[in-house]
């Protein structure tokens, strides 16, 4: 199973496919949002700090909404991917 490590070292097994927003709340790190996995509010947006190629690739809702909110490449929409191996992760917020 991939591991999700937290950029203060903490880290868990997650199942592949799993969606890394409710991966993290599953850690019991908040995430924010306000669309509830819908994909428009772009307020659940986590830095990837390692293993970008291990995230599923943008779909057409996550590539619109980044342009929209500016995103970096190392950012991505966590309730529109999933984890598909070992993953580094990081949010303003935490």
């Amino acid at each position: 199973m991939p591991i999700l490590s937290f950029v203060d070292g903490t880290e868990i097994e997650v199942p592949k496919n799993k969606n890394l927003m409710k991966a993290v709340q599953n850690a019991g790190r908040p995430v924010a949002n306000s669309c509830e996995f819908d994909g428009v509010c772009g307020h659940c947006v986590l830095q990837i700090l390692e293993g970008q190629e291990n995230l599923s690739q943008p779909g057409e809702k996550e590539i619109t909404l980044a342009k929209k909110e500016g995103l970096k490449p190392d950012q991505r929409v966590s309730c529109l991917c999933r984890i598909l191996g070992d993953l580094r992760v990081d949010a303003a917020y935490w």
